[in-house]
């Protein structure tokens, strides 16, 4: 597979524990067209890979824009981000590549977005208001002060929603929110597995297509396990499957429907006992399972 060789144009602190990259060619040239929710596979130089999705405006062509989440139990991944790369750094990444799409036929769309999950959604928001469709957002997070990318939403004004717990006094109110979504609405959600289990039952009567996910997914391949702590994947069926920890993990403090960041949501796993479930288009276990292990996104711990 061919690899573009980048540059990092800035480096700018976005949220707590939240940094935004700017990556352009070195000699100023255009760089591949993308998709909204699509995401990039950086080869960060001390060895690891990890995927980050796009935030940008993809009628751009000048430069991608990522959001980085610092994990607080990274294997190496969002540390070296936070600590090494810097405005001049060369990387290498992958050509832009989509898991995530957005149906560009619907006749509204709902977004639904938990911590550093905010990355893929800002880029469908975007499209959306470039293409004068109706759209929503509710954005959910621990706090305000961990909301990357809130001045850019707040600039789009009522069509966002922003939920922070500890304004609120708890999590985000998921039923409350799906009750009275229009149907044909389609719904779009990234962040924490617990959120996204949320939203997948009380959107349930809007039908399976029409909820779609970026789910956080299974350690890097080429990562080695973590001493003391880890993953158990089980195959339960078609287009789902299952996630433990195992071991030494921390508990965490996750909240059952809560947009806690990407950097909670793995220790948090454990106390809830989720299900990873793939979107309706998976059609097989294993095809859920193998798209699961090839996924690294945002935690990138």
């Amino acid at each position: 597979m061919s690899l573009l060789n980048l540059r990092v144009a800035s480096v700018q602190a976005e949220a707590r524990d939240v940094l935004r990259l700017e990556l352009a060619d070195p000699q100023g040239g255009l760089l591949p067209a993308f998709t909204p929710g699509a995401h990039l596979t950086l080869h960060l130089p001390n060895g690891l890979q990890r995927q980050y999705s796009l935030a940008g405006d993809s009628r751009e062509r000048n430069r991608y824009v990522l959001g980085v989440g610092r994990a607080a139990d990274s294997r190496g991944g969002s540390d070296f981000v936070h600590a090494m790369l810097r405005a001049g750094t060369d990387i290498q990444c992958s050509a832009p590549a989509n898991n995530f799409a957005l149906l560009p036929d619907a006749p509204r769309y709902l977004f639904v977005a938990g911590g550093i999950g905010i990355t893929p959604i800002l880029s469908m928001v975007r499209w959306c208001e470039a293409n004068g469709k109706p759209w929503k957002l509710v954005y959910a997070a621990r706090s305000r002060v961990r909301m990357g990318f809130y001045e850019e939403l707040r600039a789009f004004g009522s069509p966002v929603r922003f939920h922070c717990d500890d304004e609120h006094g708890a999590p985000l109110a998921v039923p409350a929110l799906l009750s009275g979504v229009e149907p044909g609405t389609h719904v779009y959600c990234c962040g924490p597995a617990p959120l996204m289990e949320a939203v997948r039952e009380h959107g349930a009567h809007l039908g399976a297509d029409a909820l779609h996910f970026e789910w956080f997914s299974a350690p890097a391949a080429n990562d080695p396990p973590a001493a003391g702590a880890g993953l158990v994947l089980g195959d339960r069926g078609p287009g789902e499957l299952r996630c433990e920890l195992v071991g030494d993990a921390p508990a965490g403090d996750v909240d059952g429907a809560s947009g806690r960041e990407a950097d909670d949501h793995l220790g948090g796993l454990e106390a809830f006992g989720p299900r990873l479930r793939g979107p309706a288009q998976q059609e097989a276990g294993g095809g859920a399972l193998d798209e699961l292990a090839a996924r690294q996104l945002h935690e990138d711990s």
